[in-house]
């Protein structure tokens, strides 16, 4: 039975309501629609809940009250921009009535799909807000709530996320995210994560396709495909470092900038200086070694600096082939997933006017 957009949104809610009381009951309070409405008005119809920290009046000059308000909806299609501008309506009268410090208030809405440039536009009109969109359900419940423990300083969940298999050999597996991609064939092939982490999001695809197109028997098993190209594997980690990353910089807009002296940096700055002298120049804007973590620059500051922190410190093994590539006109170093960021996450190490790159990859990989 084919479910309906008020079935998926009602599910959506209670999803979301189930985690959050695990984390917000002690010392918080959490207030559903109805319970919004009771409170504020029965015009006060576009939040769907309300968090607040309870804090003693002796202790108010020591602890902000801190507030979320959170909008759901889960179609296929973007929510239109009346929708935006009731939730943010409702969200200001609150603030106005309550006198809320807006330095205070993060505003949330959760969604399947991203809503258009002009809908973020009017949802940008309150200071902390932000826009979740995530495809799998569970996966953007579980992004929520993390963004609302770092609101409140708490430590993020780490739990591991089911996703449901309800894709098909029509399921057009490229337009997944390689989170989901990844879960899918844990789920299906009993596959290690671990393993699963170091391929790239076509390798991924390739596993489902594969066995979508082939019998089981006639094609070896990925597990042995992987685990017998990781056992071939010299192995060399390097960390993954910003400069100061806790902030962002003049020169810095929708990039990082790797840390000057840091292994990584040096590595890189090494190929890429190889590939000069090999004659594949670096053209364009010269930056420096730099991670790009924001999809336009209508995203906010706090969206930059939460991408940048889920990266930094993060290892890799420079020896795997796996993690170079090329994309469009750039040779890139790869670090994987990064949460609400629309493509694979990667550090820039030249952008080359020259057609034959995979000459330049083949460089690359003679000399790691």
């Amino acid at each position: 039975m084919t479910s309906t957009a008020s079935q998926d949104g009602f599910t959506f809610e209670n999803l979301l309501y189930d985690e959050l009381i695990k984390h917000f009951t002690d010392g918080f309070t959490i207030r559903r629609e109805k319970d919004v409405k009771d409170e504020y008005g029965s015009d006060i119809t576009a939040i769907d809940f309300e968090i607040f920290n309870i804090v003693k009046t002796k202790n108010t000059s020591k602890i902000p009250s801190k507030h979320v308000f959170i909008q759901l909806k889960w179609k296929n299609k973007a929510s239109p921009i009346s929708d935006i501008n009731h939730y943010v309506k409702c969200c200001e009268d609150i603030e106005k009535k309550k006198k809320l410090n807006e330095n205070n208030v993060y505003h949330l809405y959760g969604t399947k799909v991203p809503v258009s440039g002009p809908s973020l536009l009017a949802l940008n009109k309150l200071k902390l807000s932000e826009n979740i969109y995530v495809s799998e359900m569970k996966i953007c419940v579980f992004t929520i709530v993390n963004k609302i423990l770092i609101f409140y300083g708490k430590n993020q969940i780490k739990e591991k996320i089911e996703v449901d298999d309800i894709y098909d050999d029509k399921t057009d597996y490229k337009e997944l995210k390689k989170s989901i991609l990844i879960e899918l064939v844990i789920k299906r092939y009993n596959l290690k994560k671990s393993n699963l982490l170091k391929l790239k999001h076509a390798d991924l695809v390739d596993i489902l396709v594969s066995k979508n197109e082939i019998s089981s028997e006639v094609i070896e098993e990925p597990q042995e495909i992987i685990e017998e190209t990781i056992m071939k594997l010299d192995e060399k980690i390097m960390t993954l470092e910003y400069e100061e990353p806790e902030i962002r910089n003049e020169n810095e807009m929708k990039s990082k900038l790797l840390k000057i002296g840091s292994e990584l940096h040096i590595h890189l700055t090494k190929i890429k200086n190889l590939l000069d002298k090999k004659g594949f120049k670096h053209t364009g804007h010269n930056m420096g070694l730099h991670t790009e973590v924001l999809n336009d620059r209508t995203e906010s500051l706090e969206t930059y600096l939460y991408r940048v922190a889920a990266l930094e410190g993060r290892r890799y093994n420079i020896k795997d082939k796996n993690n170079y590539d090329i994309v469009g006109r750039a040779v890139v170093f790869l670090l994987g997933e990064l949460e609400g960021y629309e493509k694979d996450a990667k550090i820039t190490i030249s952008f080359l006017s020259d057609d034959n790159r995979k000459e330049a990859l083949k460089i690359i990989h003679d000399n790691i």
